[in-house]
């Protein structure tokens, strides 16, 4: 039987990170890095991921949820990217994933929803005391 999960990802003019995230858990699964230049376009990228996920047999076809993490503005429908020639709208995406959830923020608003989830071995604190 394969396993709900939701697709988390940070987007950037360099690299695209890709997360599992274990719907029933809550826990991290898998990671992948791909890098921009490797990758004509968004979907290019974005579909190698699910094609390896899929293989895998192990999680459903499609997340239930999608959050992605974009360095660009994520208010519109198309997403233009700041530092690379990538883009992609809304609707190609929700075509690819089907019936996701999916949710777009900037990436440095997913940074912000991650700090309270680091643990003390993720960070080192820099400057002074005080």
């Amino acid at each position: 039987m394969t396993r709900p999960w939701h697709l988390v990802a940070d987007i950037g003019g360099t690299n695209a990170r890709y997360g599992v995230i274990c719907a029933e858990s809550g826990n991290l699964d898998q990671v992948c890095l791909h890098s921009v230049a490797q990758y004509p376009n968004f979907h290019d990228s974005l579909s190698h991921f699910l094609t390896e996920i899929r293989a895998q047999a192990t999680y459903a076809v499609n997340p239930t949820h999608t959050c992605l993490g974009v360095a660009s503005v994520p208010d519109t429908d198309e997403i233009l990217f700041t530092n690379s020639s990538w883009r992609f709208t809304r609707r190609s995406v929700q075509d690819l994933l089907k019936d996701t959830h999916l949710s777009v923020i900037n990436d440095f608003t997913a940074v912000g929803y991650a700090i309270p989830h680091l643990q003390p071995s993720d960070y080192i604190e820099i400057g002074g005391h005080g």
